[in-house]
């Protein structure tokens, strides 16, 4: 559904406001934040922002001084840094957006008490060990949060966790191209967890499960999902492009992908942003795969024939997504109406 903003921007381009007037429209129809909206937002900036700095200076104050401080000291400030965060949470546990900012806080001294107990007993010689214990250990906290953040960190934390742990042990799959396995491993990994994300969010799957709760109060979570998974489809379908025939198993990963993605967040759930990255990535792989046919032909000259083919989709694309937009939002004005 269209904006303020946008209902406005679109009045003055057709006539209807003139452009004399189109700033006071914006403001009469609250198309344009005021001092309040403002204020909020600098105040919400500046809460992540002190933060994400109270953790990055508790985690430099131990590397900087780690020769200089003794080892139970180390635990102990750490350990009563959480239990003060914990006891501010219990205080403004009512509080939507303090709780979350805490929780991230709690969830990262997490991660920065786990790294001193490893650098300090050698626990463990593979990076890939500390994120997925991290992931692990902060499970509970992500789902009491219930927010998109807590859930975006979390899922990096795994994919990151995976991304290590394959880059020393892939070399067990050597019937197939490491490179090309670990890959499908990624995307299958973050499908796998949009599908999950996506499931718990559908009311139907709510009611059938008796759910009450939700994962956010948004889509940011599947939509980082979303971008993670459209990334290592087209890794996968360029890679298989490059690689012998051996590798075509990957595009059918790619195909796959698109077409369940066209078809889910065109008519079950109706996502925009969605559909836009999946054009994105059908634009990357399809002008990759027009330029790798023409490279054989026309030499250097088929740079000119790609550009015109990349403007050509885009347009295509661009085209379709503004159709789809239009079709969302007259499909919830008669919803909106039947009610």
């Amino acid at each position: 559904m269209q904006s303020n903003r946008d209902k406005n921007l679109n009045w003055a381009a057709s006539g209807h406001i003139a452009k004399a007037d189109l700033q006071g429209a914006l403001v009469q129809g609250k198309a344009e934040p005021d001092l309040n909206e403002w204020l909020a937002f600098c105040k919400l900036s500046l809460l992540w922002l002190a933060a994400i700095c109270c953790c990055s200076a508790a985690i430099f104050f131990f590397a900087y001084n780690w020769q200089y401080i003794p080892r139970l000291y180390k635990f102990a400030l750490l350990e009563v840094s959480m239990l003060v965060v914990a006891a501010s949470y219990l205080i403004v546990a009512r509080q939507a957006i303090s709780r979350t900012v805490l929780l991230m806080v709690f969830s990262l001294l997490t991660g920065a008490l786990l790294a001193l107990v490893g650098q300090t007993y050698q626990t463990g010689a593979d990076p890939w060990q500390l994120f997925a214990y991290w992931g692990l250990f902060i499970f509970p906290w992500v789902v009491v949060a219930r927010a998109s953040a807590l859930w975006i960190f979390w899922v990096a934390l795994l994919n990151l966790a995976t991304v290590l742990y394959l880059s020393i042990s892939i070399d067990i799959f050597s019937l197939f191209s490491t490179q090309g396995l670990a890959v499908a491993m990624l995307f299958s990994l973050n499908f796998v967890l949009l599908a999950i994300f996506e499931l718990l969010s559908f009311q139907p799957v709510k009611t059938y499960l008796g759910l009450t709760f939700s994962l956010s109060n948004n889509r940011y979570s599947q939509q980082f999902l979303a971008c993670a998974t459209g990334y290592y489809a087209a890794h996968m379908a360029i890679y298989s492009l490059l690689e012998s025939d051996a590798e075509a198993y990957l595009l059918l990963f790619y195909g796959g992908w698109l077409a369940i993605s066209l078809l889910l967040y065109r008519w079950v759930i109706k996502d925009l942003l969605m559909l836009a990255i999946t054009a994105l990535s059908f634009i990357a792989v399809s002008t990759f795969f027009v330029s790798y046919l023409l490279f054989e032909f026309l030499d250097i000259g088929f740079l000119l024939v790609a550009g015109l083919y990349t403007v050509g989709v885009s347009a295509f694309c661009f085209s379709w997504l503004k159709k789809t937009a239009a079709h969302f939002e007259s499909s919830a004005i008669t919803a909106g109406e039947q009610a």
